[in-house]
């Protein structure tokens, strides 16, 4: 009889990036799982709303931490604090700069702090304190822009396919720690409530016709890969595309 239902449970879960969008959504899955669940943001009053929506309390064993990841002292610092653990996902990212090559480079090399320094840091600390145990995993994320990047998009794209292949070196590097990433394709997250609601409608509708599915993904539909590479002992040092379709159209 399989027990895939139970194997996150009593796990301790540390989501970076974790109160809102997909961090949020893979919370929520973990929770559901049976697993304990710390959310880390920079952004206190989004960390205690997003522990308020996920039910923290005696009954619902989630917390959430606020942190600077771009400081390497303070990530190292929360990793501790929270440590030992038994899964990271890391959804935390920043901003995709566009407008390449007619752009201040200067002004994009930011965008590397969070999306590819920042889990490199967390990755050898985690090693070097032994904070994960032999099985456990590391899931990061990246986006479909490094296989086919949109024009401008050369930065953005060169970060996504750097952090992949970060990840895939974290397999070999710290191996027995499993290590794996996640890239999502168009997913409708709060960051689309900063768009102009007709363009937020145009360009979901046009992203939609772009997919084999004919729609924009959900949160919860991503957070399912997350959950995958943390039940799946025997997955590690691979990237798992969750775009409906698009990469193929």
């Amino acid at each position: 009889m399989s027990n895939s239902l139970e194997l996150l449970k009593g796990k301790k879960v540390v989501v970076v990036g974790g109160s809102s969008g997909i961090g949020f959504a893979v919370a929520a899955a973990a929770l559901a799982h049976g697993a304990t669940v710390v959310i880390a943001s920079s952004s206190e009053a989004r960390v205690e709303n997003a522990v308020k929506r996920l039910g923290g309390d005696a009954n619902k064993p989630v917390s959430g931490i606020v942190v600077d990841v771009r400081d390497d002292a303070k990530l190292c610092a929360f990793l501790d604090d929270v440590g030992p653990f038994d899964h990271l996902a890391w959804t935390a990212a920043d901003r995709i700069v566009g407008g390449y090559p007619d752009v201040d480079i200067s002004q994009t090399k930011h965008i590397f702090d969070i999306n590819f320094w920042a889990p490199a840091v967390a990755g050898k600390h985690i090693h070097e304190k032994g904070l994960i145990p032999p099985g456990g995993s590391i899931t990061l994320t990246t986006g479909i822009a490094y296989i086919r990047p949109r024009k401008g998009w050369a930065i953005g794209a060169g970060a996504g396919g750097g952090r992949t292949s970060l990840a895939i070196g974290m397999a070999v590097d710290l191996a027995p720690i499993r290590v794996n990433i996640i890239s999502p394709g168009a997913i409708n997250t709060e960051r689309w409530d900063e768009v102009d609601p007709a363009e937020k409608e145009r360009l979901l509708t046009a992203f939609a016709q772009k997919q084999l599915v004919k729609r924009i993904g959900s949160p919860e539909e991503a957070a399912e890969a997350y959950i995958f590479a943390m039940k799946c002992s025997y997955f590690t040092g691979q990237a798992i595309q969750v775009d409906g379709g698009a990469l193929l159209t």
